[in-house]
């Protein structure tokens, strides 16, 4: 990439390469963390604005959500040069921030695509957000979105609070009795952590729901029960396993870090080990995990291979990243976290492939033109359902 700047010919910059390397979903985690701190230091460095300096913030936001890049081409040169009356600090934190927009794509056997924007959208749909009900051992449902921060539940020796980022934590006041199991569970579009009674961290995806005792005490293990995805950062105790149950395989550890995703409508139970070591078991048979595998149980048939990690916790970084991913397999994580129906044209292959990335702090509009651009299909929104057409159809 070169920018011509008064009919010379400039070189690529540091900050060129990685906003390159952003947008085209090659850069590294640490890359990308760089980009977005230093957004957040344009941020916090800019001065107050104007009345003008607003509406300016507001044309580059619209302009960023229809991928700024792409219309910068057509932009006359004396609407260019407005945007010059900006701050240098404000220029940067606009830019970046439509940049942050922009970056998903598909493709197909390596076709180039051609764009084309046929979507109809009846209405729009906003993002998921941090939300669960948390159903204690007497049958007493809590909704945490609604519930204030502090104690929300006291129960047999047992304090229940929420704090004020919205963590779910434990604490042991007496000796509890045995028994209490409480479920935290989460809607489409909504997630949620839970600090777990011997401190290991759980992030709970959408469509999901984790059922543990709210003390330990008296049960010789932890073991909890997952449906859907959950992320586990598990406090390490070499006199108690960790214990997962999910969909029909059992994951014990000691203390490590990974994540099962284990959805019903998923074809496999996916493990993927972050670090640490786990033994899984499922129909009789056993394997062991290393650092950076992935473990893909097929009804009940395991196979090991390397994982994509990244990818795996993708949403516990609020992100979609879909770079080689089933196009219905990454529909069905769109579908579970804005509470939507997809609805596929006959006209629809099944070797569609999905890339890229896009923040899950999306609204749905903008996912999908994004998608869209790619040509390959066009999308149609009508209440909770997404309907999707191959392009040209």
């Amino acid at each position: 990439m070169r920018l011509v700047v008064g009919g010379r010919m400039e070189r690529d910059t540091p900050l060129d390469c990685l906003i390159d390397s952003y947008l085209s979903g090659s850069a590294t985690p640490q890359e990308r963390k760089q980009l977005e701190r230093a957004y957040q230091r344009a941020v916090q460095r800019t001065p107050p604005r104007t009345a003008e300096d607003e509406r300016l913030a507001g044309e580059m936001d619209r302009i960023g959500r229809d991928v700024w890049l792409s219309l910068m081409d057509r932009i006359p040169a004396p609407r260019i040069r407005r945007f010059r009356r900006w701050r240098p600090a404000m220029v940067a934190a606009a830019l970046v921030a439509a940049l942050l927009s922009v970056g998903i794509w598909l493709y197909v056997n390596r076709q180039t695509p051609q764009a084309a924007h046929l979507s109809v959208f009846a209405n729009d749909i906003a993002p998921g957000a941090p939300g669960a009900t948390l159903t204690l051992s007497n049958g007493q449902r809590i909704a945490l979105d609604e519930a204030a921060t502090g104690e929300v539940a006291h129960e047999q020796g047992v304090i229940v609070r929420k704090s004020d980022d919205g963590l779910l934590t434990y604490e042991a006041t007496s000796v509890s009795a045995a028994g209490m199991w409480n479920t935290l569970s989460t809607d489409s579009g909504q997630t949620y952590r839970v600090r777990l009674p011997d401190g290991s961290l759980v992030h709970l995806n959408a469509a999901s729901s984790l059922e543990y005792p709210a003390s330990w005490a008296h049960e010789g293990q932890r073991r909890v029960r997952l449906t859907g995805e959950g992320y586990f950062e598990v406090a390490r105790d070499v006199q108690w396993p960790f214990i997962v149950e999910a969909a029909g395989q059992e994951v014990e550890v000691l203390g490590t870090r990974f994540n099962i995703s284990g959805y019903t409508d998923e074809p496999a139970v996916e493990t993927v080990l972050l670090e640490g070591s786990i033994r899984l078991s499922a129909n009789g048979s056993q394997e062991v995990l290393q650092p950076g595998q992935q473990a893909r149980n097929a009804g009940g048939h395991i196979r090991i291979s390397q994982a994509n990690a990244e990818q795996a916790i993708d949403w516990v970084s609020d992100e979609f990243a879909l770079n080689g991913l089933d196009f219905r397999a990454a529909m069905r994580k769109i579908a579970r976290w804005y509470q939507v129906d997809v609805v596929y044209d006959a006209s629809v292959p099944d070797d569609l492939i999905a890339g890229g990335w896009i923040s899950r702090n999306t609204r749905l509009s903008d996912v999908l033109r994004l998608i869209e651009r790619a040509g390959q299909v066009y999308f149609r929104v009508e209440g909770r359902t997404v309907y999707v057409v191959k392009q040209g159809s």
